[in-house]
């Protein structure tokens, strides 16, 4: 079996369950390496690397199979992209990003992803004893969360850190509140083409005012310029699995598939009955959504108002 290592974040942050879920489809010795940057100092791609390179050639005691294979687990995010490939190198692995599944069988270990801007997905294998692998937020959505493994290892400061500076910090600004967070939402409600132009996009951002809801956009919306790019979903856009995803207009193309499969409970309402979008979702109307949504808010909004 695999021993498998769990790079999470000491804050939290996305993709911590879905890091988890992946190992224990890999069946294997889960042990956790905690990533704290007061303990590691500020964020370098060289200092992550190294100093997970470290904590992991530590970690191969006695007594363990020379020849099981080592898998490095992260969560796809913009810095993890950055220093994973470097952690590769240096611990002369196989790299293989943002993957969707994963699973051992009589051949070993199997990755699948996502390849020609999500038109396919590919089965990938790798030739190595080693393996980094960074999991997409959101791909292993509906399971339930996994239980932490019982070995946790604190991620040191390498000793040569300071003879190898790779940046200087220059000062911090912190982000403004609010925005839109679609990865963590618990529901979803998107926009598609189909909701005819920037104002009756309305009709989706009330639904999900009345389900508490985060308003997400299909591509073809964000480039008419009818919603920011920070609510689109899909493969070039943010991996979500909410617990409830409604689909407003959307054609259901394979890059946005691929971005929202994984929510629990999937509703379309299209007023097409061979929309692609039909072939994923758990229930689908096929009706006008300008008389089916604003429908749906009025009774939720009664509903509120009774209880």
């Amino acid at each position: 079996m695999p021993v498998v290592w769990l790079v999470e974040d000491a804050r939290g942050g996305p993709g911590t369950q879905e890091v988890r879920a992946c190992g224990r489809a890999l069946g294997g010795n889960c042990r956790v390496a905690r990533l704290d940057e007061e303990r590691v100092g500020p964020y370098a791609p060289g200092l992550y690397a190294g100093a997970l390179r470290d904590l992991i050639a530590q970690g191969e005691g006695e007594g363990e199979d020379p020849t099981a294979p080592i898998v490095v687990v992260l969560p796809h995010t913009y810095q993890s992209a950055e220093y994973a490939p470097r952690l590769a190198v240096r611990l002369g692995a196989a790299y293989i990003p943002s993957v969707s599944a994963a699973a051992v069988d009589d051949g070993g270990l199997r990755f699948r992803r996502s390849i020609l801007q999500a038109r396919l997905r590919a089965d990938v294998r790798p030739k190595t004893r080693a393996v980094v692998a960074t999991v997409q937020v959101g791909a292993f959505g509906g399971a339930d969360p996994a239980p932490s493994p019982a070995d946790v290892f604190e991620v040191g400061r390498p000793a040569d850190i300071e003879q190898n500076q790779e940046r200087e910090i220059l000062g911090r600004q912190a982000a403004s509140a609010g925005g839109v967070d679609l990865a963590s939402a618990e529901r979803i409600v998107t926009a598609g083409r189909g909701v005819g132009g920037p104002d009756e996009v309305s009709v989706a951002a009330e639904l999900a005012a009345a389900l508490d809801a985060e308003l997400g956009a299909s591509r073809p919306v964000v480039d008419n310029g009818w919603l920011p790019r920070e609510h689109q979903v899909g493969s070039s856009g943010h991996i979500v699995a909410p617990n409830l995803y409604v689909a407003l207009g959307v054609s259901g193309s394979i890059q946005h598939v691929m971005g929202m499969s994984g929510s629990r409970i999937i509703v379309a309402i299209n007023k097409d009955p061979e929309a692609p979008i039909f072939s994923v979702a758990h229930y689908g109307i096929v009706a006008d959504l300008h008389d089916v949504a604003p429908a749906l808010t009025r009774l939720l909004k009664a509903r509120r108002q009774s209880a």
